[in-house]
């Protein structure tokens, strides 16, 4: 009856946990195929959810950051571009018109010369800090609406002439894992029961 009541006590304990932070990559979205190995990490910042973006290889270049949510859900968001690495430079405005169905809340472009001064290389970042002043946890509220698909973020690079672009792709949530994790668990203790 203690091992149940145990088991019980970490099955609540691990379902009530917040999360601290989340990384995303990357699927291609349009007709040119460029190889590439991009990151996004979501976690808490002295101000607000910083969104830290990183290029893993070599080529190409971010250059063009957008961000798509429901205005009608996250009302008053605030975007910032905090910080980067030596030799990385942005400002706020890229051209959304041509980024497939992108309803483009906030977007963030390299400065010129673009592809020099987009997140190029390993070692390159750049972080854009998102504050939601109507929400007291936004961390996990924005972590929840990327995991749905609710709130997108998407990339254009640029390598010579050609551009690709890319969006977030949506996580199996960990709640399915630990959920299976469970499951495993359950079986293995119910054989090694059935065998005494």
């Amino acid at each position: 009856m203690k091992k149940k009541a145990f088991l019980l006590w970490i099955a609540i304990f691990l379902m009530t946990v917040n999360v601290q932070a989340a990384t995303y990559n990357f699927d291609l979205i349009s007709s040119v195929p460029i190889e590439s190995s991009f990151e996004m990490k979501v976690a808490q910042g002295t101000g607000g959810v910083d969104f830290t973006f990183r290029n893993t290889a070599d080529k190409p270049s971010i250059t063009d950051i957008y961000f798509d949510y429901d205005l009608t859900v996250f009302t008053d968001l605030s975007f910032v571009i905090d910080n980067s690495s030596p030799g990385v430079s942005f400002s706020v405005g890229a051209d959304p018109s041509a980024f497939l169905d992108f309803v483009v809340g906030y977007s963030a472009d390299s400065d010129s010369p673009v592809p020099k001064n987009g997140v190029n290389a390993p070692g390159e970042w750049l972080t854009i800090e998102i504050t939601d002043s109507n929400d007291s946890d936004p961390l996990n509220e924005l972590i929840a609406a990327l995991n749905s698909g609710k709130f997108r973020v998407g990339l254009r690079t640029q390598m010579g002439s050609e551009s690709g672009d890319y969006v977030n792709n949506v996580p199996v949530p960990s709640a399915i894992w630990l959920l299976g994790s469970g499951l495993v668990g359950l079986v293995g203790y119910r054989r090694r029961c059935s065998k005494r």
